[in-house]
């Protein structure tokens, strides 16, 4: 063999090897570009699954307003969200308490029971819970407090929905109550003030059962 197919064999060689090379390097590189795209995958995964558990949480945060269960099968008929507004709340036979707060007002009806059963249920509801029991009278048509009854303190905020047929015993309510608790109950830092009137519907009406009505104060 002479010195110039050596050397072309040679060359022939070294540009096969560089072949291999390239090839060698470009399918590392798709590795490489394979692995950074699964890790950009993964942490875009990671802040997709982060950002839905925040929203769950915010989802299923605690509704302050209903940390003290309602009597058992009480049918709710008016969730009123009253939102940020002032309260000045009986919570002694001769003493009001000024509160300022997220407010909500819930009127239910309950057929087979009390108004001293559902008062008793809220009671120790809010014992349970932590809360303090701050007044309760089961005369609060006779208590005045600085001149005014109780009714209308208890009446502030209440929705005026007009006198017809189906919401007259929700009309009547508040001047038929034979039953007055406050209660203040901690909630994740909060402090919800419950106060709750029960009472019988005029029977003349037909309605049967018994109406209540829940204010929740989330204080500021």
């Amino acid at each position: 063999m002479d010195k110039r197919t050596d050397q072309k064999g040679w060359e022939t060689g070294l540009r096969a090897v560089a072949v291999v090379s390239i090839v060698l390097l470009s399918f590392g590189g798709l590795a490489a570009c394979e692995t950074g795209s699964v890790t950009v995958d993964s942490a875009s995964a990671a802040r997709g699954a982060a950002s839905a558990a925040r929203d769950a949480t915010t989802r299923e945060a605690v509704d302050h307003h209903r940390v003290v269960p309602m009597f058992p099968e009480s049918e709710e008929r008016y969730d009123d969200v009253i939102g940020f507004e002032e309260f000045e709340a009986v919570v002694a036979e001769n003493a009001t308490q000024y509160l300022m707060g997220d407010i909500r007002r819930r009127f239910f009806r309950a057929e087979d029971a009390s108004p001293l059963e559902i008062v008793r249920h809220y009671q120790q509801q809010i014992e349970a819970a932590g809360g303090t029991v701050l007044y309760q009278t089961r005369d609060p048509q006779s208590v005045v407090v600085d001149g005014r009854e109780l009714v209308e303190y208890f009446n502030r905020h209440r929705q005026d929905r007009g006198m017809s047929t189906y919401v007259f015993d929700y009309f009547q309510h508040p001047g038929l109550i034979t039953e007055y608790v406050a209660g203040v109950v901690p909630s994740e830092g909060n402090e919800v003030y419950f106060l709750l009137a029960a009472g019988r519907p005029d029977a003349r009406q037909q309605f049967t059962g018994v109406r209540y009505e829940v204010v929740t104060i989330v204080a500021d």
